[in-house]
């Protein structure tokens, strides 16, 4: 009797496993997310054994339908509404001579008051900042300048020179009575607790951003604060792709290989729109509330009239506004659309309007990799390259190193730079943040840079694309399978 017992555990084992698959599957389609999604994890589920369940409950729990994340608990955002609903009301009643200056950006300067209450600001100064060379520069002055306060928060704070140097200036400002407060990522900044205990023992507030205890596993590591955002002042603040990292510093004998990236510096009203965000992420991972007072919101003179828009998206808001900002974008060209994008895996909204733009004759091109730092990923934005390419996308892959800005230019008059990748994750999961530019130099200054850029890629050919080896093909398409998780 107990040798028949043990004969037939594995016939008990099997069918408690797909009990659990069944169970499971149907709690994936009770999540209510996006078909895409769905069928990648009842994919990853079904045809992976044991690994596809252990992958789906540490990283595809929807923690967003819990309502782990909220604006609400803010309670002065409530002055973020007024000033909402003034901006609005203004326009209902056509009396916002900026709207009508714009009127041509009307929709999309609408749809991120409405979605995600971005306010449209109009006096700003803009510099544009290539790589980290440029970036960290001004950045280190900008830093030791700070007069009331220093606000960083950023998804990667490693280890090296470039840490060390902020590091430095932070305490010491801490130590001249500046308020210093920086958010890091724990999943990003995965292991700084050295350079955390530095900076709180000299009186600056640290936390992380959702602390990962195991980076391997973790149901929150969906969710990351992929945002880089510095305010100073209330007056001056940077946003973009470039971590606080040596790699971005171009130094041969640490990088490896040259990392091309962009980030911009903004003095003027639109830094209003980052202190925001910073404080919204800083309540939820302190549980301390910034109030919205002049300190942090300082009148600032500035002449300059270049219109600015800050809008975020992530798990605590109820729109992906970045990816409708992207596709109302698309949507509304008249002649021109150009994306850098580090990972290329859009979703079903934003391919149809790239291929419709190109197929009713608008330009689009796209720069993406040469080679990516993830293979997986790699593989499955090269899947979507075949149907860009028949309609009319042109597509530049990259050749001088690894380019990670997300950058997008429409109509040679309105640019788009930030932290969002043209992907599943930053759609839908990653907090992140974008600055919307509806002014025309600045504009043909990311459009300079874009056209550099193209000088270091080689154009993709259609023939020679569909010539690839089958294998190759089929490699790139069951890794597509997997996009929307990835």
């Amino acid at each position: 009797m107990h040798f028949d017992f043990l004969d037939k555990l594995p016939y008990i084992y099997s069918l408690l496993y797909y009990l659990a698959i069944i169970l499971i599957v149907i709690f994936i389609i009770s999540q209510g997310r996006s078909p895409q999604r769905t069928y990648a994890y009842i994919i990853l589920v079904i045809f992976i054994p044991f690994m596809g369940v252990m992958i789906y409950l540490f990283f595809g729990v929807n923690l967003r339908k819990y309502k782990l994340f909220s604006r609400k608990e803010v309670k002065d955002g409530v002055i973020l509404d007024q000033l909402v609903a003034g901006q609005l009301l203004k326009v209902e009643e056509n009396k916002h001579a900026d709207y009508r200056l714009l009127a041509d950006k009307s929709k999309i300067i609408n749809l991120l008051l409405r979605s995600d209450k971005s306010l449209l600001t109009k006096h700003n100064k803009l510099q544009l900042l290539n790589n980290g060379e440029q970036k960290f520069k001004v950045l280190l002055e900008d830093l030791k300048r700070a007069k009331d306060h220093i606000h960083l928060e950023y998804y990667i704070v490693s280890k090296g020179s470039i840490t060390n140097q902020i590091k430095n200036i932070l305490i010491e400002k801490a130590k001249e009575g500046v308020q210093v407060r920086v958010l890091m990522d724990g999943l990003g900044s995965f292991g700084m607790n050295k350079l955390r205990k530095e900076l709180k023992a000299a009186g600056v507030e640290v936390y992380y951003f959702m602390p990962v205890r195991f980076p391997i596993f973790g149901s929150k590591i969906n969710y990351r604060d992929h945002r880089k955002i510095v305010v100073i002042d209330g007056k001056v603040g940077y946003v973009g792709g470039i971590n606080i990292d040596d790699r971005y510093i171009n130094k041969p004998d640490v990088t490896g290989q040259f990392w091309r990236d962009t980030h911009m510096r903004i003095e003027g009203d639109g830094v209003k729109g980052l202190q925001v965000l910073f404080i919204f992420n800083w309540y939820f991972a302190s549980k301390k509330e910034i109030k919205f007072n002049a300190n942090y919101f300082p009148e600032v003179n500035i002449k300059e009239g270049a219109f600015v828009q800050i809008v975020g998206s992530g798990p605590d808001s109820d729109y992906a506004s970045i990816m409708q900002a992207y596709f109302m974008a698309i949507n509304g060209a008249r002649s021109s659309v150009k994306i850098v994008t580090p990972y290329f895996i859009p979703n079903q909204s934003i391919m149809d309007a790239l291929q419709t733009a190109a197929l009713s004759g608008i330009e689009v091109e796209i720069i993406v990799p040469l080679e990516s730092d993830s293979w997986i990923v790699h593989r499955a934005a090269m899947s979507y390259m075949q149907s860009m390419l028949k309609a009319g996308v042109k597509i530049y892959r990259y050749k001088k190193g690894f380019v990670h800005s997300k950058i997008m230019i429409v109509d040679d008059a309105q640019c788009m730079i930030g932290t969002a990748n043209m992907d599943y994750r930053s759609f839908e999961d990653n907090f992140e943040v974008n600055a919307i530019v509806y002014d025309q130099p600045f504009t043909l200054e990311v459009l300079a840079s874009f056209e550099e850029d193209k000088t270091h890629c080689t154009q993709l050919d259609l023939s020679r694309w569909n010539k690839r080896r089958r294998t190759k093909q089929f490699l790139e398409a069951t890794c597509r399978l997997l996009a929307p998780i990835l």
